[in-house]
This record gives C-alpha cells, structure tokens and sequence, in this order.
C-alpha cells in the first residue's frame, strides 16, 4: 500500500511540474481534461495520505513532509490546467468544470492562490503535528471552496 502510495505522490508531482513547463505543442482540450483528472484524484491519495499519517501514533514528518509537498506542487499547477474550452459546457460528460471557472476567473484564482499559500504553509509545520492537523484543515477548507461555485453537479 505504502508503495503504491508513494508512486501516486510521485506522479502527482511529475502531474504538477509537467502543468507548469512551457512546451511548443499544447495539449488537446481531452489531454487537459485527462490530466487534470488524474492530479485531482492524486491529490486526493495526498490528503488520504496525510490524514492517515497525521493520525499515526507517530507520524513520520518525511511522509508528511513529501505529501505537503506534492499537494503544495498541485495547487500552484491547478490554473494553469484549466484552460479556455475544457468545461462542461464544451465538453459535456467528459469535465466537471463549470463554465463559471472562466466567466469569475479572477476569484477561481484567488482561490486557487489561497490553496496554494495553505499548501505552502503545510509543509513548514511537518515536525508539528498538532500544527500540520489544523493547517491541514485549512488546507481542505481552501481546496473545498472551489468546489460549490466551480464544479457542475452530476444531474444538474
């Protein structure tokens, strides 16, 4: 499990830096929404991670601390993974997205930015446990923030 884990944390990373890097050929609308697929669901198995390890006995601030990390690489690669015709709207039953993201960009960012500094944050109090857990709580409430106004409902 624990390797499993760790090759999940490591292709989160690769996910985030691969989101940043400039590249003459830019991906198809589908590869977008694929890739951001995949760093949402890793990003999950790093809260997952984190959560678990948090609550160990005696959590290992290596394990934290790479964990923060990659979610910290996440938020700060998550605009530029969505990018002008990759919501619902353009590619229905293929995106969450919604078409709120581009019409409130400014406050998508501003969210994503306030992830972004919570993430950052996270991983400066790894040797803290009680610090990491309530950080941790702020960093989900940052990342959960997005999800009412920007992310379409299946049904709806």
């Amino acid at each position: 499990m624990r390797r499993i884990i760790v090759t999940s944390l490591i292709a989160l990373l690769c996910a985030a830096g691969a989101a940043g890097a400039q590249t003459s050929a830019s991906p198809s609308a589908a590869e977008t929404v694929a890739a951001r697929k995949a760093a949402f669901n890793l990003s999950a198995v790093a809260f997952s991670t984190m959560n678990a390890a948090a609550a160990s006995p005696t959590p290992e601030p290596r394990q934290l601390s790479f964990s923060a990390q990659a979610l910290a690489r996440w938020a700060h690669a998550l605009p530029g993974l969505f990018p002008a015709g990759t919501s619902a709207t353009d590619m229905p039953g293929e995106t969450t997205a919604s078409p709120a993201i581009w019409a409130n960009r400014a406050d998508f960012e501003a969210k994503a930015a306030a992830y972004a500094a919570a993430a950052d944050k996270l991983g400066e109090l790894t040797e803290d446990t009680e610090a990491f857990k309530a950080q941790l709580a702020v960093v989900s409430d940052t990342c959960k923030s997005c999800h009412q106004p920007y992310r379409v409902r299946s049904g709806h």
